[in-house]
């Protein structure tokens, strides 16, 4: 399963936390305007090496229709 999450604002920790923990949950994108949380995404490790990071939630739709 593919997972991708729109804004780091509020409960964003917990969802991360989850997918960090679920072998078979991959998460392909994030998407904030928060360059900074956009940047200590890429250190989280629900991460990985595929997962793509956007300043615009829009683009991040448009790719991953």
């Amino acid at each position: 399963m593919t997972a991708a999450l729109i804004g780091l604002e509020g409960h964003q920790s917990a969802m991360l936390e989850g997918i960090a923990q679920l072998d078979d949950v991959h998460l392909v994108a994030v998407a904030s305007d928060d360059p900074q949380k956009l940047a200590a995404m890429g250190r989280n490790r629900a991460a990985t090496g595929d997962t793509r990071f956007y300043a615009d939630w829009r683009e991040l739709l448009q790719r991953h229709e």
